[in-house]
């Protein structure tokens, strides 16, 4: 785990409305190489809940997608 210290994404566009569009790409370029990374994995993870809330961003502009990963384990008992 790491500390993210520049709070969510919904937060941050409120707080910075004059965003450059060069920054709005980076941000937009960061979050779809964090999903298409999950979703290479084998098995592949989904994310079902992606919002700006859910988009953690430093102060340097890196983004963190927040996944919450729930483990079920089937049991077969013969």
């Amino acid at each position: 785990t790491e500390y993210v210290g520049g709070g969510n994404l919904y937060d941050y566009l409120l707080e910075q409305p004059s965003i450059t569009p060069h920054a709005r790409y980076r941000i937009a370029h960061q979050i779809s190489q964090a999903l298409s990374y999950l979703h290479s994995q084998d098995p592949p993870i989904i994310h079902r809940d992606l919002t700006a809330r859910n988009i953690l961003v430093s102060h340097s502009l890196l983004t963190f997608v927040c996944v919450c990963v729930c483990v079920c384990v089937c049991v077969c008992v013969c």
